[in-house]
């Protein structure tokens, strides 16, 4: 003994020199070294072990350190000591468990934690075969005081960890066997838990009013460990044992939902069980929960904990009771409609929703989310959703939840938060607009005028930030009435046109207010479509009127070239607005097409007054409305008009500039030094004259078209010939315009090529070196990251001096845009010109000289637009008559390149995982980005491939 003490002895030193903060690193690392070497090789192991966690004058690190000796015997070397040594541990064990713990232990939970170990490791060994009383002598020891108790429960809890939870026992067997035993005992351990909760829970309540704070703090934590160890138990045992006694556990987990001492611990008990999977005869005892003194307790802990300061401790309670009651609903839906579960509105029904519409009322948007998962699947329900006493809910929860779309502005707050907040707010929202669209469909809107009454709430507010929350709640309008096909089922015409004129009625003079209006009459539009044509001409003007006032909208002392970027967004807004329109409402405005020509021809006309990017936006909604004259020559001559002399401009420039990548250059200025201010910047107006010819003709070639209906199409002479099938083939009025300079474009697409040639990427001037470099936003995309806001508060609070453009960066984008257009326009020639285009002569080398030039040097970022913006619309709309003549030789000779070129690729990509140079963690690495552009791609080609090898319907 007198050795064993010694070397326990010098053991205890070595734990305290580990513990030691001011002891040197190299003789911590030492005596950290030797303590566990003692514990893997020393056959003193227990002995030692024993001693220390029995020295009372030893400090808690010494005495654990004790504990955690005997467990690694026990754990390690159980099947080599002897039965002796074995029954030597487990009586020292269970007479350290019926020992009174030390006042100065008790407030160490992982001193009971580690006893309690030690006799789970025993138990994982021996019970139930060789140690058939366990169960009853640890309830005999919890009998003893609190401190013992507090240990039993440490027990089950470990054991239901490692055997239920966890899972850790490696061998299957005895895995089985004691879950067997557990599950065997089960009613007389949940039956000894109840006791436990009760008899501390009300000798709780008689020290409170004692005031005996050192004997209340006992059995506060002997209940607050008894929950803790039924949350490990809930989970996986029978309902049967929950709901035994009639439920009177629940009842008591919910009664202490009240007592700021345990409420936290029941409330993670509670969300275990109603959190729990199953059959339906399995959940549907958790309506006991529906009773009513259950109920109350539900809803008045709700209550409170809203009112309640948002402290760390009542702030995680919160959203823990928030979970509950959205778990309960869960089961609600799961249970409600089924043969065997729910047939009728449960009891306490409308209790149950105030508890929610209480989260809902929230300040904190994170509980008010939580809810919102509830609240989609409760208006999608089949059920509930028409039940009579939800259905009075709605109207309170819109109320309620309306104001929490409008983001909230925190000055304080650094840049970094900002876009977190952001980021997660426009995530929130998104859910509880889709909220909004689901209740809309369910609720229908003329019964409770919600999809009209919150936008006119929120339209009564002049600023900013409510106005565009307004515009999300248009949205959510607009899409929920075009889903609504029955004229009966739509919402109140007249309201709507009310809305309208509210919109209409209001002159702000901040761009972005006029920004977000301008979406709220986007959405309202669909109103004008409902009424009669008479009743729609008066509000059809003044929209138009409202449209264009937008369109020319200007700030005091800003030109044309010194515009403030809202300003220009604005005026683009109001551009596409007008596209928008034409696209969904064609017939509306075809009554009015000469007033909007004679507009849009004025303002054309004024230099100082339109971009030439909103010139072109325009146009593309007149041509939009041009679709419906359903006359092939009146469409053609309105096309001719439109193009005016660009053609032959377009045509002029591109023998100057397309005809090598070094001419290109010099045109655009990408081998001269950069020029500021842009207004001096001669190619800068190269390059514009360039841009707007592109998007000319790549919206005439989106968005000309012939009648859809074959009899218009006939009468309008669009139709060619029929085939032998019958079906007519039609021709474009743009194709005659637009066929001459297919040439010109794919020798633009050339010259692109050619521009990542070593010749002519030696030719960049030296402040353009970086000109062919990713775009940020296109960077932020493949790799997945969340791309910022388009408009901040940051834009509302400062629209006159946004940061300008360096030289560098607009010459990135141009060559960005350009390229991506050239692309977009050659891949919507097929579907837009037909066989006009694919009859060309000599299409497919055509192609093949110019689009594929020089693809070896092209980098995946610009391969990606080929492969997907032109390679797929060319092969879905070659008709089978050019099958032999172009789709096969073009592709003939891109399929064998593209795999050529992937399969070595994704050997490099290989390589580099295979080396670890490459890992998931890594994510701002160019070889992640190489390897994020890969796959998309491989993606992308292989969505081609399909179409090849896919018979088309």
């Amino acid at each position: 003994m007198t050795d064993i003490a010694h070397i326990a002895e010098e053991l205890a030193r070595a734990v305290e020199l580990t513990m030691d903060p001011c002891a040197p690193q190299n003789q911590r690392m030492e005596a950290y070294t030797a303590c566990e070497q003692f514990k893997e090789t020393s056959p003193l192991c227990i002995q030692c072990g024993l001693y220390l966690a029995q020295l009372e004058t030893a400090s808690h690190f010494v005495r654990h350190f004790g504990l955690q000796l005997m467990e690694h015997c026990v754990k390690y070397r159980w099947n080599q000591i002897s039965q002796q040594e074995k029954i030597f541990i487990k009586e020292n064990a269970m007479k350290l468990l019926g020992t009174d713990i030390e006042k100065h232990l008790e407030q160490f939970v992982h001193m009971k934690d580690a006893l309690a170990r030690v006799i789970v490791e025993m138990i994982k060994r021996e019970w139930p075969q060789q140690w058939p009383s366990c169960i009853e002598e640890l309830q005999i020891a919890s009998s003893l005081g609190p401190g013992q108790t507090e240990i039993v429960l440490f027990v089950f809890l470990r054991l239901a960890e490692d055997v239920a939870l966890l899972q850790t026992l490696e061998s299957t067997q005895r895995r089985r066997d004691i879950y067997q035993a557990l599950t065997g005992n089960m009613g007389e351990i949940f039956y000894f838990f109840l006791r436990l909760i009760l008899d501390n829970y009300n000798a709780v309540k008689s020290l409170r009013e004692q005031r005996l704070e050192e004997a209340l703090s006992r059995h506060v934590r002997v209940v607050q460990v008894v929950l803790l160890t039924l949350t490990g138990f809930v989970e996986w045992v029978s309902i049967s044992h929950i709901m035994a006694s009639d439920g009177k556990l629940l009842q008591m987990l919910c009664l202490l939902l009240d007592d700021e001492d345990f409420q936290s611990q029941a409330v993670e008990c509670l969300l275990q069980i109603v959190n729990r999977k199953g059959r339906v005869e399995d959940r549907k005892p958790l309506l006991v929960l529906f009773s009513t003194d259950v109920m109350v307790c539900i809803f008045r802990a709700a209550c409170a904990a809203s009112n309640k300061s948002l402290n760390d401790r009542n702030y995680t309670f919160l959203k823990r009771l928030t979970q509950v009651l959205t778990g309960l609903g869960t089961q609600i839906c799961t249970l409600w409609g089924k043969d065997d579960g729910l047939m009728t509105r449960p009891a306490n029904f409308s209790i149950y929703l105030d508890a929610i519409l209480t989260f809902s009322k929230h300040p904190s948007l994170t509980i008010v989310f939580y809810v919102n998962s509830l609240w989609i699947s409760l208006f999608r329900h089949e059920h509930i959703s028409k039940d009579e006493v939800f259905l009075t809910f709605v109207p309170k929860w819109v109320a309620c939840t309306a104001p929490k779309i409008t983001r909230v502005s925190h000055n304080q707050k650094t840049l970094h938060a900002h876009d977190i907040e952001a980021y997660f707010f426009n995530i929130g929202r998104s859910e509880l607009l889709q909220t909004f669209r689901q209740a809309n469909m369910t609720f229908r809107i003329q019964r409770s005028h919600a999809g009209t009454r919150c936008p006119m709430q929120l339209s009564e507010s002049p600023t900013y930030l409510e106005w565009e929350a307004l515009s999300q709640f248009s949205c959510v309008l607009e899409s929920v009435l075009s889903r609504i096909l029955i004229p009966t089922e739509r919402p109140s015409v007249s309201s709507g046109l009310r809305l309208l004129e509210i919109c209409l009625n209001f002159e702000p003079s901040d761009p972005l207010l006029l920004s977000t209006l301008l979406s709220c009459i986007s959405a309202l539009f669909v109103f004008l479509s409902m009424t009669t044509a008479e009743s729609s001409a008066t509000l059809l003007s003044r929209v138009l009127d409202k449209i264009f006032a937008a369109l020319i909208f200007s700030q005091p002392g800003q030109a044309k070239d010194s515009r403030s970027r809202v300003v220009k967004k604005v005026r683009m807004h109001a551009a596409s607005l007008m596209v928008k329109i034409a696209q969904k409402y064609p017939l509306l405005l075809l009554p009015l097409f000469d007033q909007i020509y004679i507009t849009v021809q004025g303002l054309s006309k004024d230099p100082e007054q339109l971009s030439k990017l909103e010139r072109v936006t325009l146009q593309e909604a007149l041509l939009l409305i041009s679709n419906h004259f359903c006359d092939y020559e009146r469409q053609m001559r309105f096309i001719a008009e439109v193009i005016g002399s660009g053609a032959e401009e377009f045509i002029a420039l591109s023998s100057k500039a397309f005809k090598s990548p070094r001419d290109f250059m010099t045109f655009v200025g990408l081998d001269q030094p950069p020029v500021e201010p842009s207004s001096d910047d001669v190619n800068g107006q190269n390059r514009s004259q360039m841009m707007f010819y592109v998007n000319l003709f790549m919206a005439i070639l989106k968005r000309c078209s012939w009648p859809d209906d074959p009899d218009k199409a006939n009468r309008g002479g669009f139709v060619v010939y029929y085939t032998e099938t019958g079906n007519p083939v039609c021709r474009n009025p743009a194709a005659p315009h637009i066929i001459p300079l297919i040439s010109h474009f794919f020798t633009l697409l050339k010259v692109f090529n050619g521009l990542w040639t070593p010749e002519a990427l030696a030719a960049l001037s030296e402040g353009y070196k970086a000109a062919h470099s990713m775009l940020d936003l296109d960077r932020s995309n493949v790799l997945g990251y969340p791309s910022k806001p388009t408009s901040t508060l940051g834009d509302h609070m400062d629209v006159s001096h946004p940061r300008a453009q360096t030289p560098l960066e607009r010459m990135q984008h141009f060559l960005s845009m350009v390229n991506d257009a050239t692309y977009h326009t050659l891949g919507s020639a097929g579907p837009s010109l037909g066989r006009d285009f694919y009859t060309m002569e000599g299409l497919a080398q055509n192609i093949s000289m110019t689009m594929f030039s020089n693809l070896d040097v092209v980098p995946d970022y610009r391969l990606r637009q080929l492969v997907r913006a032109f390679l797929k619309p060319f092969v879905c709309s070659c008709p089978s008559v050019c099958y032999e003549s172009v789709l096969l030789p073009v592709l003939g000779y891109i399929c064998p390149y593209m795999f050529n070129r992937l399969n070595k690729k994704w050997q490099y990509i290989t390589q580099l995982y295979e080396s670890g140079s490459l890992d998931e963690e890594n994510t701002d690495t160019q070889e992640m980005l190489e390897d994020m552009l890969n796959r998309t791609i491989t993606r992308e080609y292989l969505d081609v491939l399909k179409v090849v090898c896919c018979r088309r319907k």
